[in-house]
């Protein structure tokens, strides 16, 4: 039986790590001009019980570095990589026509540290949260509160640092 939220969206079923369509988008990909582009993770909210996108999520791995901040060089090469192919100028066409930014989400190997980066202002500033901050980000970009007992799910320290200022 298929589980849905207050809003009546289905919720995620699965809880394996496969991605289950990766076959299909490797058909469209390795065709010669059927440009397309993947979005990890469309961040919404409800207004007056209709949909309205708040957010386009790029996320990453940050494998290199496990469990640790890494230098600023790899957060640089980041960025060049959505630079310097189509999900730039994508993101950016979303992005106007949905009037809601694509951020990057470097994510450490333990889901402890989110780096976070506004591709649609692209101004060289990385944000680091640790979880609790990360998921208060996700309510307040939905105009939300966050639960009371979120503090207490996680036991970490609120926190928001600028992590490097390259502009």
């Amino acid at each position: 039986m298929r589980k849905y939220n207050q809003y009546g969206s289905k919720i995620r079923q699965a809880n394996d790590k496969e991605d289950k369509a990766i076959d299909y988008k490797n058909l469209i990909y390795n065709e010669k001009g059927l440009y397309s582009t993947d979005r990890d993770l469309i961040a919404y909210k409800y207004i007056n019980g209709k949909a309205k996108i708040v957010a386009f999520l790029e996320l990453t791995r940050i494998e290199k570095h496990p469990n640790q901040t890494p230098p600023p060089e790899y957060f640089q090469s980041i960025v060049d990589r959505y630079r310097n192919d189509s999900q730039k100028e994508i993101s950016d066409v979303m992005s106007e026509g949905c009037q809601a930014p694509t951020i990057i989400v470097a994510m450490s190997l333990n889901l402890e540290n989110f780096y976070l980066y506004n591709l649609t202002k692209d101004n060289n500033i990385w944000y680091k949260q640790n979880v609790i901050k990360h998921l208060k980000w996700h309510y307040k970009i939905r105009d939300m509160i966050p639960p009371t007992d979120l503090n207490n799910k996680y036991f970490q320290k609120n926190i928001l640092e600028v992590l490097y200022n390259n502009g």
